[in-house]
């Protein structure tokens, strides 16, 4: 895996052995920064299932000021730091092992807003529908904010949310992903 456009291009990442992650592929990240951007003027971002940084990593070599990543498993939060030591961004990106539930529980109490937010649970992990409801209440994505929605082809959820509607669909085999943005006030 590696960083495919910004500041870092061409860095090689670690990731974890194994099958317990699975890791955007190059294509499918640089079609979504393709779409979502593909540059940053800073911001904050929040990935909430970090696995090795790599997305996170991408936006913040393609300008994001500030991220967040969340992971729930040793082995990940370890490759997470191995990688932003290796690209020198560790006074940008803060590592959290934790529960996502309650890492989001905690950063809406200081009412923060994310300009950028990654979801991507591991695919037997039915939890986006739960992470955009929250985001939603609790006002954390940015006025231009775009949430980012990784899942598996055969996981429906189709929840309506109050202030967040989905935008895009994108189909890349057994990966899907749907973007998501604030609904304009009338």
């Amino acid at each position: 895996m590696r960083i495919i456009a910004g500041e870092f291009k061409r860095r090689k990442l670690n990731t974890l052995a194994g099958m317990n992650t699975r890791p955007t592929t190059d294509r499918n990240k640089e079609n979504i920064y393709n779409i979502i951007g593909p540059y940053f003027t800073g911001g904050k971002c929040l990935d909430m299932f970090g696995g090795s940084g790599g997305l996170t990593l991408e936006a913040v070599s393609r300008g994001i000021e500030k991220a967040i990543i969340i992971d729930n498993n040793s082995e990940a939060i370890k490759i997470i730091k191995e990688n932003s030591n290796t690209l020198k961004v560790n006074d940008r990106v803060e590592v959290i092992k934790g529960d996502y539930l309650k890492v989001m529980e905690s950063l809406a109490k200081t009412k923060v807003q994310f300009d950028l937010i990654l979801i991507d649970p591991p695919f037997k992990m039915l939890v986006i529908d739960q992470i955009i409801k929250f985001i939603d209440q609790f006002e954390m994505l940015a006025e231009e904010g775009i949430i980012v929605a990784e899942f598996y082809k055969d996981n429906v959820f189709e929840a309506e949310f109050e202030k967040i509607y989905c935008y895009r669909f994108l189909d890349y085999g057994s990966s899907q992903i749907k973007l998501y943005r604030l609904k304009e006030n009338d």
